[in-house]
């Protein structure tokens, strides 16, 4: 068996014995020697000898074992630890991830409603402001066309109506002649002028404003009884023209309001 040791002391050589050969060191020095053909290092003075380890009873090798189970749970410990931070951090990230976009989305979906609605409410007006410039150029146009029409058709009953006042009936001229043509009299007629009383013409009148809004029929029912009284044909036919000119004139009027009205109503 070999030994060794080291030592702070002087090295003392001594004379081999049996063929080997010996070192001592006193006072804590190395010895080293054969005997035999054996080799020893040794120390002395409290050195270190090396040699065979001294097997562990069963308690020190439990508490290394125990001490090395600590360990790994320890280290188990930590590493689930620092797994769960980063799960955890990982987590945090997604959840942050998935509120912005869904704020984005959001901001999207609110833009895009915005947009449309911005888009209807511009084209509604623009089709607003369309039909009101139509329904005022319908308007303009045919309240143009009836008073032209009312212009000629008052100017006939003017025409009517003097004839029937002087008593004269007469033939309205529409288009101009170089001679007038005179209304033709009934025999056994009397005239209009003698037949007819200022109140007889006002109710004549009346009548003829009322066949005028009816149909056919009430114009063929004024006829006959203008007829009845004494009235000439011509000139019954020409108070009627005049109370179709006056339902005409009030019809246009209230259309015209009513266009106006619409109009506002878009604005």
């Amino acid at each position: 068996m070999a030994s060794q040791g080291q030592g702070p002391a002087v090295k003392k050589q001594a004379p081999p014995e049996q063929g080997g050969e010996q070192q001592q060191q006193q006072g804590g020095g190395q010895q080293q020697g054969q005997e035999g053909g054996g080799q020893q290092q040794g120390q002395q003075g409290g050195g270190e000898q090396q040699g065979e380890p001294r097997p562990l009873s069963l308690q020190e090798q439990a508490q290394k074992a125990s001490m090395a189970a600590v360990q790994a749970q320890k280290q188990a410990q930590e590493m689930a630890m620092l797994a769960a931070q980063k799960q955890q951090a990982a987590q945090e990230l997604g959840m942050k991830a998935a509120q912005e976009t869904q704020v984005k989305q959001q901001a999207a979906v609110q833009a895009a409603s915005e947009a449309a609605q911005t888009a209807a409410k511009e084209a509604a007006a623009s089709a607003i402001s369309e039909q009101a410039a139509a329904t005022r150029d319908a308007a303009a146009k045919t309240s143009e066309e009836q008073m032209a029409k009312t212009a000629a058709q008052q100017a006939l009953a003017a025409q009517a109506a003097q004839s029937v006042v002087a008593g004269m009936p007469q033939q309205p001229q529409v288009v101009v002649a170089p001679t007038p043509v005179p209304t033709p009299v009934v025999p056994g007629t009397p005239p209009l002028g003698a037949a007819l009383s200022p109140q007889a013409l006002a109710d004549a009148r009346q009548s003829a404003l009322q066949a005028a809004a009816g149909g056919p029929a009430e114009h063929q029912a004024f006829m006959a009884r203008a007829a009845a009284t004494g009235m000439a044909a011509d000139a019954a036919a020409q108070l009627l023209t005049a109370a179709q000119t006056e339902v005409a004139t009030a019809q246009a009027q209230q259309a015209a309001a009513q266009g106006g009205s619409a109009m506002e109503s878009g604005r």
